[in-house]
């Protein structure tokens, strides 16, 4: 029988607490051996970790079409239009 939806995988939940237990536990040795780590391995390292702290973030399959933006400029007379052509050439 399905565990009833939005309820908790209790198996999950164990294991989480348990790796939670462990890194607690083991913080300072944790820490000690990143930093004898330098460069590459060091960052390699950080980013593996902080996978399992933030969720990866989801490729978005839903494209937004951008509204078209049109801009209508004010306070400007025909001849000053084209005068700053004339200018511009």
């Amino acid at each position: 029988m399905p565990r009833p939806t939005g309820s908790k995988n209790k198996v999950t939940l164990q294991t989480r607490k348990l790796l939670q237990n462990i890194v607690e536990k083991n913080i300072t040795k944790i820490e000690t051996e990143l930093d004898l780590l330098n460069g590459k391995q060091y960052m390699d390292s950080i980013i593996k970790l902080v996978e399992f702290l933030i969720p990866k973030a989801k490729e978005s399959e839903e494209i937004q079409e951008v509204p078209q933006l049109s801009i209508h400029l004010t306070g400007l007379h025909k001849h000053d239009i084209s005068n700053q052509n004339t200018i511009n050439k």
